[in-house]
């Protein structure tokens, strides 16, 4: 460290040199310009230059010293910190396990129980595995912190802190841990959180999810943790119900049932990310022959609308089911995946899907209204209400141009709509990220007819002003029984 100080120090004397001669410099020429001495004034500023370009290599080391000297620092602190001979870390663990050996001892005349003992080991290990504040590695007043304190006598050196605590996590954990579990057992515990005010379902939960994974003093015994876990459920806590359906639903196929059964428990229970699972599941291979396709659409558009009830954003979940929706439209229309052809039900499961927001089916629904697919006969109200229905969708372009065609055309019967056909024209042309330069003549062809429509109501009105107006007082106005006569008037 000293030979980078020295480097250091040497660069900052030969900067500050440099740089003194560089202000002396510009100094003393300023002061020839003023006496007008250009001469003199060129000479020392050409000094200045010099010295200016003499800074710079000065300045790039004094950068890279105190860089140097940086990384320095920071290689002998984490050095320091995270650098243990396996000998030490041998020593501390006989050392811990003598000072175990004299607290179960001692916990042992005090409690007479194995009980104390194993308290103490789960504490430690708790402790040492989860610390609770990061300010700290072991805190004041714990088992932890007072056989720390004991090892360090006994070593008679500093042993750091975290050398302990993964030393302390080599413990022995329970022992004679089996999966019998009886109810009495889990009353008894769920007794002593009720009586601190704690949520016994959460409490339930939380100790299922440790016996799930395996963490702190609880070995990984997933049929205790189911047996937490159900219990935590029938408490009305969705959470736990949620992650009993994640299990079985991640164990294996064959346990999807199971998956299902608890993540309706889960949404039953108010869960909506329990909902969406549940309905992306339901139409997980929909044409399986274990499954009852019809039944689980219905359960699908049912729980997609509760989803939906509760303020959370539905609308991936809506896409979801559409396209499910369309795709077994499509089967009664071509008679795919065992069904067979059926017409009537494929526009009623057409129609459940646009209303979901699937353009593809809205455009079957319009295309079949206009040229009688399906056994439909043709209906222009249909089919302007299927086509404003796909145009409300994400993709709805092309059914844009098809209605603003239709009022622009009067096509089939449906009247000539100007109005209607530039806005759907518009609409069009403005959403449409690659919109052609046909629709755009079609825009400016139904303006031009808009235009000469008006010209002509307008022309129209005139001429029927005047038809309508009264005679001037210098014509003759005949009465209802006097006969036109052919003389001519002379004045």
């Amino acid at each position: 460290m000293s030979l980078f100080l020295d480097n250091y120090s040497n660069v900052s004397k030969c900067g500050a040199a440099v740089s003194l001669l560089f202000v002396s410099g510009a100094v003393i020429a300023e002061q020839h310009w003023q006496a007008r001495n250009t001469e003199g004034s060129k000479h020392w500023y050409g000094h200045c230059i010099i010295a200016f370009i003499h800074c710079i290599p000065c300045g790039i080391g004094l950068i890279a010293a105190g860089i140097e000297c940086l990384a320095h620092y920071i290689f002998t602190r984490y050095k320091a910190r995270h650098t243990t001979s396996s000998q030490n870390i041998q020593d501390t663990h006989q050392i811990i396990q003598q000072v175990v050996k004299e607290e179960n001892q001692a916990g042992q005349q005090q409690s007479g129980s194995a009980a104390g003992r194993k308290d103490l080991h789960n504490q430690m290990r708790a402790e040492a595995q989860c610390p609770q504040s990061p300010k700290s590695d072991i805190h004041e007043n714990t088992p932890t912190k007072l056989m720390i304190q004991k090892a360090v006598v006994a070593t008679k050196k500093e042993i750091p802190a975290h050398i302990m605590a993964v030393t302390i996590q080599t413990l022995p954990t329970e022992e004679n841990q089996t999966n019998d579990l009886s109810v009495e057992e889990m009353e008894k515990t769920l007794a002593e959180y009720s009586a601190k005010g704690d949520d016994v379902g959460r409490a339930a939960r939380i100790i299922g999810e440790e016996y799930l994974k395996g963490s702190h003093s609880r070995k990984k015994d997933e049929q205790r943790a189911l047996k937490w876990l159900e219990k935590s459920a029938s408490l009305q806590d969705y959470w736990a119900a949620y992650e009993l359906g994640c299990y079985y639903r991640d164990l294996s196929p064959s346990n999807i049932n199971a998956a299902i059964h608890w993540y309706t428990e889960a949404a039953n229970l108010g869960n909506t990310l329990a909902m969406d699972v549940l309905v992306r599941l339901l139409l997980t291979d929909l044409y399986s022959k274990d499954k009852d396709t019809q039944k689980n659409l219905e359960l699908a558009m049912e729980w997609t609308e509760k989803h939906q009830k509760t303020n959370a954003y539905s609308g991936l979940l809506r896409h979801h089911l559409g396209d499910a929706l369309e795709k077994h439209a499509s089967n009664y229309d071509s008679g795919k995946n065992g069904i067979t052809k059926n017409y009537k039900k494929a526009v009623y499961w057409y129609q459940k899907a646009a209303n979901y927001g699937n353009s593809k089916a809205a455009r079957t629904l319009a295309t079949a209204y206009e040229f009688e697919h399906m056994n439909l006969k043709k209906d222009m109200e249909q089919v302007i209400y299927w086509s404003t229905v796909e145009a409300s969708t994400l993709v709805g372009w092309e059914a844009m141009f098809r209605l603003g065609s239709i009022y622009f055309s009067g096509k089939n019967g449906v009247p000539v709509n100007l109005e209607k056909a530039i806005e759907w024209f518009e609409k069009y042309k403005n959403e449409t990220p690659d919109a052609d330069a046909y629709a755009a003549l079609e825009l400016e062809r139904a303006k031009e007819a808009l235009r000469a429509q008006e010209s002509a109501s307008k022309l129209g009105a005139q001429e029927l002003e005047e038809d309508t107006s009264p005679p001037s007082q210098h014509q003759e106005v005949l009465s209802p029984t006097q006969e036109p006569t052919n003389e001519i008037l002379t004045t």
